[in-house]
């Protein structure tokens, strides 16, 4: 990437598309790369199991696409959270998805910093 990434390169159209889904992005300094982790927060569990994989795919054509280092590309981290927590089977399809990045679902209660 010729400039470094900020969130407002992506908000604008991701608000768009998915308006009711929160993101946030946080670069992770790793040995000598970076780590990218975007954490996405639904606020209910419908709007999660229909729309996880479009956001995704999202992350995957206007972010992972542009990485010129392929350490970084396989250190892209989507973390999903839902205030009304994650049905177990949602939770199974999403982590099991390998395409673009590695999904992790976390706890509503963990804070960003905690996981990075």
């Amino acid at each position: 990437m010729s400039k470094p990434f900020q969130i407002e390169d992506i908000s604008e159209g991701f608000a768009q598309q998915f308006p009711s889904v929160v993101i946030s992005h946080e670069t992770v300094p790793f040995m000598e790369s970076k780590a990218n982790a975007f954490f996405v927060t639904y606020t209910n569990e419908v709007d999660l199991a229909e729309s996880w994989f479009k956001v995704s795919n999202y992350i995957a054509i206007y972010f992972v696409s542009k990485i010129d280092t392929e350490f970084e590309k396989w250190n892209t981290y989507l973390f999903y959270r839902c205030n009304t927590g994650i049905p177990r089977q949602v939770q199974y399809k999403i982590e099991n998805d390998t395409f673009g990045s590695r999904k992790i679902c976390i706890n509503n209660d963990e804070t960003n910093s905690e996981i990075t």
